[in-house]
């Protein structure tokens, strides 16, 4: 009976990552939690139907299935198996949140040096780290919001930070336009609210700390639609990259970043975990791409010394440059 009941309960746990996840702060803690959790059952189900019920197998097989991909998040690159890959320059695009002085500045000049990106785009960053990390004369440098930096071998004919009353100091956003050879490119740098208040409310106060909770999720609720709001008043965008604080799955991503091509979601391949804890990763560094960029690589890069691991993407043009 166990045996069928575990897949009926991932059913249940996916829809309410789904549906409740950044709404109801128990489905949030099961969208920002260990997922390999709900794993643990198969170490003591599977054995036991091996030896007393085979049939009990199929069950099992299906509800592995469901845990690794919706539950956990497995990404297969199917778009890529019915498409071709798009041809042309590639823009390679890598960001990582460094955690400010925590970051391993050589390692991550080491990666920059070996991967040659295009555009690099830093949040909790720290100037101190510049030269470290940027370690010859190709690259233009902004640091127009504290903690957000870009460095592009691309020139970079404007810089605006975007602001809002409706952010409240809790999101960041950098609106650059890159002189590219082949058109202009307008790209986001951003740092969004964290989850962190609301789960540590819980973890440290119980039941008292729902309300800070609930206002945590309220809160990044608001802080995504304001910057929704700031890049569309902006116009058309090319390329938005940055630690959102959000898993591709939440409702607030899919409620204001699908619009977008998420490189990972589309062409990665793997969970991706961008950010790590001591127990799991998730991943909630992101790189979407307009409609006249296509995705066509992407991987997540080594341990630099943050929390966080960096995301590199390469890009193609596939349309015309539009004016924003």
């Amino acid at each position: 009976m166990a045996c069928w009941s575990y897949p009926i309960v991932l059913a249940v746990v996916w829809a309410v990552q789904a549906i409740l996840g950044d709404r109801w702060w128990p489905g949030t803690i099961l969208l920002y939690g260990p997922r390999w959790f709900w794993g643990l059952p198969l170490a003591g189900l599977l054995p036991v139907a091996l030896l007393l019920n085979r049939p009990a197998i199929r069950p099992l097989l299906f509800g592995t299935i469901l845990l690794l991909g919706p539950v956990m998040g497995f990404v297969v690159p199917w778009r890529s198996w019915i498409a071709p890959a798009p041809r042309g320059p590639v823009l390679r695009v890598l960001t990582c949140n460094t955690q400010g002085l925590e970051l391993d500045a050589d390692a991550l000049g080491d990666l920059i040096d070996q991967l040659q990106p295009d555009v690099v785009a830093l949040q909790e960053w720290s100037d101190l780290n510049r030269e470290q990390v940027f370690r010859d004369d190709d690259w233009h440098y902004r640091t127009d919001r504290p903690g957000l930096g870009l460095a592009s071998r691309v020139p970079i004919r404007s810089a605006e930070p975007l602001t809002s009353s409706q952010l409240a100091g809790r999101g960041f956003l950098v609106w650059f336009e890159l002189d590219a050879s082949d058109g202009p490119i307008h790209l986001v740098n951003l740092h969004l609210e964290t989850p962190r208040g609301g789960l540590e409310a819980v973890r440290y106060e119980g039941i008292d700390g729902v309300p800070a909770f609930r206002e945590n999720i309220d809160i990044r609720w608001r802080v995504s639609e304001a910057a929704r709001e700031l890049i569309r008043d902006r116009g058309g965008v090319d390329v938005i990259a940055g630690d959102f604080n959000l898993t591709a799955d939440s409702p607030i991503f899919r409620r204001f970043w699908a619009v977008e091509q998420n490189a990972f979601g589309t062409v990665g391949r793997g969970f991706g975990a961008t950010k790590y804890t001591r127990w799991f990763g998730a991943r909630i560094d992101h790189v979407l791409s307009g409609p006249t960029w296509a995705p066509a690589r992407v991987w997540v890069g080594p341990d630099v010394g943050s929390d966080h691991r960096p995301l590199i993407v390469d890009l193609v043009r596939v349309g015309p440059a539009e004016a924003p």
